[in-house]
């Protein structure tokens, strides 16, 4: 397990303290020393690492600043598992979070120490001098689990026979009784000679005192000199400055000169400054507008230059011209033909039906009514409707006075009248069909058709194009949108622990 990162946020007298141990370069060791003078925070650093890994104790000598559940400590940690963000508070029950605040079981933090109780690390990596005497007797007296593993592992004193020889070595080397090369003598040796030199480096009083009036009168005469040099940097910048300004002057001068004839006309307001922005604004949409328009010009032009010349289309320019606002309605026409055949159809099927009922057996064709002809028979049936009308009136006066129906006749027998009125429905019903009404129709209705796609169109700005272009777009795979909600749900995340955080530093701020 590494530590990448410790997080001192409130623990004993840190606050928000961030300590980074970075990855040593390739074929470098990785080793990271921290050393600073006593009550540095030394000790309180080693404290929070254990405290991190174990919990934080009830009864801890460094909640002096932070007091009770306010302490807390994290870190970045790389084991074999992969990276873990951790938090550790001091609670009564599970203390250890995730770095989004979430509660983290302390199996995860056993599995990356891979079971290690924190009196074994203590003995294994907490080591100072206090500990390495500890160690050393409890070594001797078989006590703690390192002792005892030793003692089980040798099956006695024997295996610690060898290490004592070599420690008495080691010892040895570093001081012996009248050695004259042990550590010890030499480190002697080297505080006498030091000494000497001290003393050879020492001064008396008196001329200690001489080289303090010398260093007196030497900083009142760079004082004076100093004071020389800043009066004479500002004369020098003054008249740098004046220099300056005298191009200045002459351009103001002939600014002035060229307003002289405007002083007469009113000051702009504030309306009149809005409006003049918004009119360059409109200038340069403007001129955006042209050079793009100017482009597609030059593109159109070229493309016009290199299409080749057919002699026999060039003649009919003006004529194509012409129609070229018919081809929506053209296209419209072609889609709508196969319905307009199919209906073609019905309606051939009923006039046949109906002519065979009116006794008429030649092809329907042979009867087809020039307009001229239609337009009289609408006449004539608009009359024959009054007169129908008028009849039948006088027909119920004269069922009434002489009582209907008449003897020998039944009501189901047809009658002259009942023949007119199925011939006025036919020729209703013929004008109902009419093709002619139903192509204006459908025009019309192909219209309002092609204006409510217009708006629709505009409705997707800033996007610009046809309804060709917007059924080419490729619609976004499932899995991109998928990966953009996941994208928005992590930023939104954050942004709320972010504001958390904010809150819980002016909330530390305010107590402060």
């Amino acid at each position: 397990m590494r530590l990448d990162r410790l997080d001192l946020t409130r623990y004993g007298r840190f606050t928000d303290v961030r300590l980074d141990f970075p990855p040593p370069a390739p074929d470098a060791p990785d080793l990271h020393v921290i050393f600073g003078p006593n009550e540095a925070g030394k000790s309180t650093l080693f404290s929070a690492w254990l405290d991190l890994l174990y919990g934080v104790p009830m009864r801890s000598r460094y909640d002096f600043l932070h007091p009770g559940p306010t302490m807390q400590i994290g870190a970045k940690l790389t084991h074999a598992g992969g990276v873990l963000e951790a938090v550790r508070l001091k609670r009564n029950g599970p203390s250890l979070q995730d770095g989004t605040g979430q509660a983290l079981p302390e199996a995860v933090m056993q599995a990356a120490l891979a079971g290690l109780g924190r009196d074994g690390y203590a003995a294994m990596f907490s080591l100072d001098d206090d500990t390495l005497e500890l160690g050393g007797e409890s070594i001797l007296a078989s006590r703690g689990d390192l002792g005892e593993m030793l003692f089980a592992a040798s099956a006695g004193l024997a295996g610690l026979g060898p290490q004592l020889e070599g420690i008495r070595r080691d010892l040895d080397t570093f001081h012996k009784p009248r050695a004259r090369n042990s550590t010890l003598k030499q480190a002697k040796d080297r505080l006498q000679e030091l000494d000497r030199q001290r003393r050879d480096l020492d001064t008396t009083a008196s001329a200690a005192q001489k080289l303090q009036r010398d260093v007196t009168a030497a900083e009142k005469a760079w004082g004076s000199a100093r004071h020389v040099e800043t009066a004479a940097d500002s004369a020098l910048k003054a008249i740098a400055a004046a220099l300056a300004v005298l191009p200045q002057q002459a351009r103001l001068a002939r600014l002035q000169a060229e307003h002289a004839p405007l002083t007469d006309f009113p000051e702009a307001t504030e309306a009149d400054e809005r409006d003049l922005q918004g009119i360059e604004h409109a200038l340069y949409g403007l001129a955006g507008q042209m050079a793009t328009r100017a482009e597609a010009i030059a593109e159109l032009e070229r493309r016009l230059t290199a299409l080749p010349r057919d002699p026999a289309i060039l003649p009919l320019a003006e004529q194509i011209g012409a129609v070229a606002g018919l081809h929506p309605l053209h296209l419209a026409a072609l889609a709508d033909l196969p319905r307009r055949r199919d209906r073609l159809a019905e309606v051939m099927g009923d006039l046949t039906r109906r002519l065979k009922a009116l006794g008429l057996a030649a092809p329907a064709a042979d009867y087809t009514l020039t307009p001229t002809v239609m337009a009289r028979l609408r006449g004539l049936v608009a009359r024959r409707d009054v007169a129908v009308h008028t009849v039948a009136l006088a027909q119920d006066e004269a069922d009434k006075a002489t009582g209907w129906p008449p003897r020998g006749k039944s009501l189901g027998d047809p009658t002259p009248v009942q023949d007119l009125q199925s011939l006025g429905h036919l020729v209703t019903r013929l004008r109902q069909t009419d093709p002619e009404l139903l192509q204006t129709r459908a025009l019309h209705d192909c219209a309002g058709r092609a204006a409510e796609l217009a708006q629709a169109l505009l409705a997707l700005a800033p996007w610009r194009g046809t309804d060709t272009d917007l059924t080419d777009l490729a619609a976004p795979a499932p899995w991109q949108i998928a990966a953009w909600e996941a994208g928005d749900l992590t930023t939104a995340r954050a942004l709320a622990e972010a504001q958390d955080a904010c809150g819980r530093r002016r909330a530390d701020l305010a107590s402060i």
